[in-house]
């Protein structure tokens, strides 16, 4: 796909360079143009058959392929240690990260007593900006529809200020503001429930 990809649009460059006009089914022989059009031409038959080998890939994948589970290139990075599709909590315990490959380092049996588990809700852990240094619990907003508001107030802020309203998309960046707010504000457990 990728020597298709290039052969096929890369001398059309050229083409426009030397003269050829857009958007034409036919031109005059004699100008130049025949060998780099069968370029192209062929160039794009590559393409479209690396396309048709993926989308057969694909419908065999789905038949007939493995199911792949956590991390199958063994990966270092925290990102490949949820599941798929992903849990709500993200994940049972907190991973420990002590070097630069940390799921590397994880080991399942390494908190027997489940000391790090996430019980408590959505509870993510703060620390120390310097040294790492855990020194609360910062509570991640509930699931809200706030940010649909949110970003609607913020289309409209951009439609008003693409129209030169500016009085409109001044208050309309003020109330998604006010909207931010009341979603970002952090409640106790009272109000929640």
């Amino acid at each position: 796909m990728f020597l298709g990809f290039n052969a096929a649009f890369f001398p059309m460059h050229n083409l426009g360079l030397m003269g050829m006009p857009r958007r034409i089914y036919t031109y005059q022989q004699g100008l130049g143009f025949d060998g780099l059009n069968m370029l192209v031409t062929m160039g794009a038959f590559v393409f479209g058959i690396g396309i048709l080998l993926s989308v057969i890939n694909l419908f065999m994948s789905l038949r007939t392929g493995i199911i792949a589970g956590k991390n199958p290139w063994n990966s270092d990075g925290l990102e490949w240690e949820s599941d798929s599709p992903p849990k709500p909590y993200g994940s049972l315990h907190i991973p420990l990260v002590a070097s630069r490959h940390p799921l590397w380092d994880f080991e399942e049996d390494e908190d027997p007593d489940f000391e790090r588990t996430l019980d408590q809700g959505r509870l993510t852990p703060t620390t120390t900006w310097l040294d790492a240094e855990p020194e609360g619990i910062a509570t991640i907003p509930e699931e809200s529809i706030a940010p649909l508001f949110m970003s609607l107030a913020l289309l409209f802020f951009f439609v008003a200020f693409a129209f030169q309203m500016v009085w409109t998309a001044l208050g309309l960046l003020f109330l998604s503001f006010l909207i931010g707010c009341f979603w970002m504000w952090p409640r106790t457990r009272k109000e929640v429930v």
